[in-house]
């Protein structure tokens, strides 16, 4: 059975996750000979809070929906461009 390649579908060239700097150092140079953009998973640590005891903020609900709606929009936009395209080639 063939496997799957998701970031292809998103246009990355290639997909690599790394959890430590010697790991994204030794990798880097063959990422940056490929052909087309590499999608770099970073596995980090949490670091120590700033700010003292000051929580981070509550996200308001508006500020989701916000992003929601922009996205839908770029969706559109990017499915309007395509479609143009393709009707261009014909």
């Amino acid at each position: 059975m063939k496997k799957t390649q998701p970031h292809r579908y998103a246009g990355y060239a290639a997909a690599v996750k790394v959890d430590a700097l010697a790991g994204l150092e030794a990798r880097l140079p063959g990422l940056r000979t490929q052909e087309g953009p590499p999608l770099i998973e970073l596995a980090i640590e949490p670091g120590a809070p700033r700010g003292g005891d000051t929580p981070q903020p509550d996200i308001p609900d508006l500020q989701f929906q916000r992003m929601g709606d922009e996205a839908r929009a770029l969706r559109e936009q990017l499915l309007a461009s395509s479609a143009m395209a393709v009707g261009s080639t014909r």
